[in-house]
């Protein structure tokens, strides 16, 4: 039984382990590795383009809206226009490169700018009906019927 164990070539079967278990799962996990900082880079992309949107959401209330509501001109047909002004100012903020990106990570990159749009509306709307202070600022168009 020594002599069997003797005549053994422990250096061929340490590396016929290592070619049939450990190189596999070597690759496997830098594979593993790729896909998360993929992803990871991904959601920070999509992060960055939703913050230069809500950018441009935010300047366009600043210059546009707030106005065209206090003179009561503010409707359907100006939010619109205020939407495609939205997209213009945040294609503006995009290098090549970025465009590039943003045509990557996103198929229908209107749809993708709308919905953030829509989300900023809809949560300042949640925050002015939650805000007591906002009672004072009713328009006589909240009234009609």
């Amino acid at each position: 039984m020594k002599d069997l164990i003797l005549q053994i070539d422990w250096t061929q079967i340490i590396i016929t382990i290592i070619t049939v278990i450990i190189a596999p799962m070597i690759v496997l996990l830098l594979a593993e590795a790729k896909k998360w900082i993929a992803t990871k880079t991904d959601n920070e992309l999509t992060k960055r383009f939703t913050d230069l949107v809500l950018n441009a959401v935010s300047a366009a209330n600043q210059e546009m809206v707030g106005q065209l509501k206090d003179a009561h001109l503010f409707d359907k047909s100006k939010a619109l226009e205020v939407k495609e002004i939205v997209k213009m100012k945040f294609f503006s903020y995009l290098t090549i490169e970025g465009k590039k990106e943003l045509d990557r990570l996103f198929k229908d990159v209107d749809n993708f700018i709308a919905d953030v749009i829509e989300k900023q509306v809809g949560d300042k709307k949640i925050l002015k009906a939650q805000d007591p202070l906002q009672v004072m600022n009713v328009m006589p168009e909240d009234y009609m019927v």
